[in-house]
């Protein structure tokens, strides 16, 4: 599964997000992740690559599925071909292996939930092949929100990107220097190719109509007049 980082744009001093972390904690023991500047020093989106181990079932039984994915080193895999003259080596900017935890891989792009709460822009976002690990890698393995609970004070070992980012966001919205915040949610889902608001449709049944903006961007909305974009 590849997922994305991204963040840039938007106001707000170094010192506030060194404050945040110092309130934080270090997501690896202390040790301090990039700040929005550093971040914007480097590119603005930035990609990584997980690779996730063969499934009991993938590498047992009859089908006796073989790695075709091999890590040379902290930014390069080779995608290895059965002609090996055609074996593919790509370079990102970063890859973690089958034994990455869910922690290191939310230490690579929480500097992107840090930079929101100083006044930044960030948009993490997973895409990959069905079954490559995608909904482990954002929100956690099958089964995960039965084990999470209103008020928790920390999360599960096993949560992914979404529950950490969100844990972070109201933790660090507790800082002295924040008088109000709010927070809007918004979840939708494309469907074969038709766009769904899960929080007020969730079995599917009316998609949003996506309707050009005067100023060249797009905007969804439902039938009613309501809906997320």
């Amino acid at each position: 599964a590849g997922f994305v980082a991204r963040g840039g744009g938007g106001g707000g001093g170094m010192s506030s997000v060194e404050r945040l972390e110092a309130l934080l904690g270090g997501a690896d023991g202390g040790s301090r992740s990039s700040t929005p500047a550093e971040e914007a020093s480097s590119e603005a989106v930035q990609v990584i690559v997980r690779v996730r181990p063969l499934l009991s079932h993938e590498a047992g039984g009859e089908r006796l599925a073989e790695e075709a994915v091999e890590i040379e080193d902290e930014r390069t895999v080779k995608v290895v071909s059965q002609d090996k003259h055609k074996n593919v080596r790509c370079r990102y900017d970063a890859v973690a292996g089958p034994e990455a935890t869910q922690e290191a891989i939310y230490s690579r792009v929480r500097s992107c939930t840090l930079s929101v709460l100083d006044g930044y822009n960030a948009t993490i976002f997973a895409y990959g092949q069905t079954g490559s690990g995608k909904t482990h890698t954002m929100f956690g393995p099958p089964g995960y929100h039965r084990e999470i609970g209103y008020g928790q004070l920390s999360v599960s070992p096993m949560a992914g990107i979404i529950p950490r980012a969100i844990h972070d966001l109201f933790s660090g919205a507790q800082r002295d220097d924040v008088e109000d915040f709010q927070v809007f949610v918004s979840f939708v889902q494309i469907y074969n190719e038709a766009l769904y608001d899960m929080l007020r449709d969730g079995t599917r049944s009316a998609p949003l109509q996506i309707r050009e903006e005067s100023s060249g961007g797009g905007a969804g909305g439902g039938g009613g007049g309501g809906g997320g974009g």
